[in-house]
């Protein structure tokens, strides 16, 4: 039995960038537990700059609702597609 070669003794592990998300909270009673999306999602096209302070090109709207009080509310998502 033969074993794969690795990465060789002592080379660094390559750095990655990160990036943060923040999940979606309930507004009524703050928590981030969601029951999974339901019906379809909608897609509003446009351009402009997300509350991240990046720019978007589209904002999509998903259907959700609270698993703890049953708040029925939207996930909205900036999303960007250079052109």
């Amino acid at each position: 039995m033969t074993k794969k070669p690795g990465r060789p003794k002592g080379s660094k592990t390559a750095e990655r960038p990160t990036s943060d998300e923040l999940l979606s909270r309930c507004p009524v009673c703050l928590t981030t537990e969601r029951v999974n999306f339901n019906g379809d999602e909608e897609r509003i096209e446009g351009e402009g700059i997300a509350p991240d302070g990046h720019p978007y090109t589209a904002v999509i709207l998903k259907p959700t609702k609270c698993s703890l009080c049953g708040q029925a509310r939207y996930v909205r998502r900036w999303e960007y597609i250079p052109k």
